[in-house]
């Protein structure tokens, strides 16, 4: 059973070309939608963390439920320090400087500077080495902000689901990526 190579079925570019658009496209909506989400947290919480903590905490919560579909693994409060004031879920991982990796530093800061959600990009998650992103939008919305909320992410799961989403990916390419 001989086949000629010109019956299979090819892909033009075009095609190609549009499915990686349309990924890219998914990509950057989503990312958006995560810091729309927080920064609506962090705003609502303005006044909240110190004055109710556990009125925050509850929609906090939420917010980490609605987005561990898309990979998020964890939401944390960070203080003036920097540090991890509350964090879930389990184990609360309380006291961890936000500044010690240049990342996170240069997200928070620019967060602080522009007074909106940043994304740190190449950020260490769950004890995995530049695995997945955080993003962080400040709570204080009077002067210069000094808390901050935080939602971090790992690729695979963000990607993973990405790719679920658009079903013509899923059936048609294996999809690989790498940052840096």
């Amino acid at each position: 059973d001989h086949r000629d190579l010109h019956s299979f079925p090819t892909r033009r570019s075009s095609d190609l070309s549009n499915a990686a658009e349309q990924f890219a496209t998914r990509i950057k909506s989503d990312i958006d939608r995560e810091m729309n989400a927080l920064d609506r947290l962090a705003r609502n919480g303005a006044d909240n963390p110190d004055n109710n903590i556990t009125e925050w905490l509850t929609d906090a919560v939420g917010l980490f439920d609605e987005s561990k579909d898309l990979g998020c693994v964890r939401i944390s409060y960070i203080d003036s320090s920097m540090k991890t004031r509350w964090s879930y879920p389990p184990p609360v991982l309380e006291g961890f400087d936000h500044t010690q990796e240049s990342g996170r530093r240069d997200s928070i800061e620019a967060a602080r500077s522009a007074n909106a959600p940043e994304v740190d990009i190449s950020a260490d998650v769950d004890g995995k080495k530049a695995s997945g992103f955080a993003i962080y939008a400040p709570i204080s919305r009077i002067g210069s902000p000094n808390t901050y909320a935080a939602l971090e992410y790992l690729y695979a799961k963000f990607f993973s689901k990405i790719v679920r989403q658009q079903p013509e990916l899923a059936s048609d390419y294996s999809v690989i990526v790498s940052i840096g």
